[in-house]
Order: C-alpha cells, then sequence, then structure tokens
C-alpha cells in the first residue's frame, strides 16, 4: 500500500512538473505575441504621428497661402483688379452669358414697380 502511494505520488509529482513545463512554454509564447504586439503598435502610433505631422505642415502651408493671396488682393489697386476680373470673366462662354443675361433680366422684372405719383 506504502509503495501504490509512492507510486501514485511520483506520478502526480510527474504530472505537475509536466503541467508547470507547459505553462511556462505558454508563458514564453505569451510574452512573444506580447512583444510582437507591442512592436505592431508602436509602428502604427509612429505611422499616425507622422500622418499628423505631415496634416499639421500641410493647414500651415495653405494657411500660409491664404494669407499671401489674402495680403495680395488687399494690396492691389484698380487696374490690376480690373485685369484679374477681366482674366477670371469667361472668354465665349456664350451659355454662361445668356445665363448672366436671363439673371439680370429677371431681376429686374422681379424689383419691386416704383408706385407713380
Amino acid at each position: 500500500e506504502i509503495r501504490e502511494n509512492q507510486s501514485r505520488v511520483k506520478k502526480d509529482h510527474d504530472e505537475i512538473k509536466e503541467d508547470h513545463r507547459k505553462i511556462k512554454e505558454n508563458h514564453i509564447r505569451i510574452e512573444k505575441n506580447l512583444g510582437k504586439i507591442h512592436e505592431n503598435f508602436k509602428e502604427e502610433n509612429d505611422r499616425l504621428d507622422k500622418m499628423l505631422k505631415d496634416i499639421s505642415t500641410f493647414n500651415q502651408e495653405k494657411e500660409d497661402m491664404e494669407n499671401e493671396i489674402e495680403e495680395y488682393i488687399d494690396n492691389m489697386n484698380v487696374d490690376e483688379t480690373v485685369r484679374l476680373l477681366e482674366d477670371l470673366r469667361p472668354r465665349k462662354n456664350y451659355s454662361v452669358l445668356l445665363g448672366c443675361g436671363i439673371i439680370k433680366i429677371l431681376t429686374n422684372l422681379l424689383k419691386p414697380k416704383r408706385s407713380k405719383k
């Protein structure tokens, strides 16, 4: 009976050692996977930081250009303004000219009439 108990205890002890070995292997595997996950998060975070910097740079450049254009327009004289407007006017675009004419006619027709006294 003692030998049977010793045999059972040894068998249980061996099973515990095997379970412990498997737990250690799983622990090592989990640490490796966590390391990979951490590295992936770091790479993704770095990529997002770069995108944010690029967006910030773009927005700053856009704002600078808008300010330059605004300053240029503020400093234009009458002749430059007229020339700019002439350059922006559609050339030989009769549908646009016709549309503008129709809008002008409708605007005149819809103006409240002055009562004659």
